[in-house]
Order: structure tokens, then sequence, then C-alpha cells
């Protein structure tokens, strides 16, 4: 992203995808973009997080966004249908009005 697509003189900017399973590959993306105007935040796909985004397992992800004063961005996403809190959804008007908001809304209720 930040060599074919992302500058900040153009006014394009990215959010850094974060592998918060593994934490120590985590921190390592955010020492790699911290200073680098390019990136304005980072993003957390919710789909099939587990533990939940709510867990103080990713607490160090949180409080080094904090640090770097960009923004957790959390996002909705899977690999496919069954990647969500209730598996299943057969078509995917369903996956998108049902599956997004429960996988949403299960990632603060830790």
């Amino acid at each position: 992203m930040r060599e074919e697509i992302l500058d900040p003189d153009d006014g394009i900017y990215g959010l850094a995808p974060i592998p918060y399973g593994d934490v120590y590959a985590s921190m390592k993306i955010l020492d790699r973009i911290e200073n680098d105007d390019a990136y304005v935040g980072t993003c957390f796909v919710t789909a099939g997080a587990t533990p939940p985004l709510g867990n103080r397992k990713y607490g160090p992800l949180y409080e080094r966004c904090g640090e770097l004063d960009i923004p957790a961005v959390f996002h909705t996403g899977g690999a496919g249908l069954d990647e969500y809190v209730r598996a299943g959804y057969q078509k995917m008007i369903k996956t998108h009005t049902l599956g997004f908001l429960e996988s949403d809304m299960s990632q603060s209720s830790v």
C-alpha cells in the first residue's frame, strides 16, 4: 500500500491493517508506521476475533495507538459468509443486515 498507493502529498492516506491475533506482529506494524504520515489510523477486522476485541489481551495495542495519537478503527468483514458470530447465513443480504451487526456488537461484550 505504502509504495504503490498511499501518497500524503496527493492527499491519499490509509489505515494500517492490524493482525490482532498476533499481538507481537501487530506491535511491529505499529512501530513501523510510527513516523509515516501516510497512515492516519489502524484497522481491526471484527469478524472472527477470538477473544472479542474488547478483551484485555488487546490492551497493549490500543495503548500504543493512543501513544501514536491514531484511532483504532473497527471494520466488519471476513473471508466468507460463515466468518461471523452466527455462521450459516445463506444469502449475502442476511450477512450484511444481520451478520455485520452481530459481529460488531459481540466485540464490545467482554
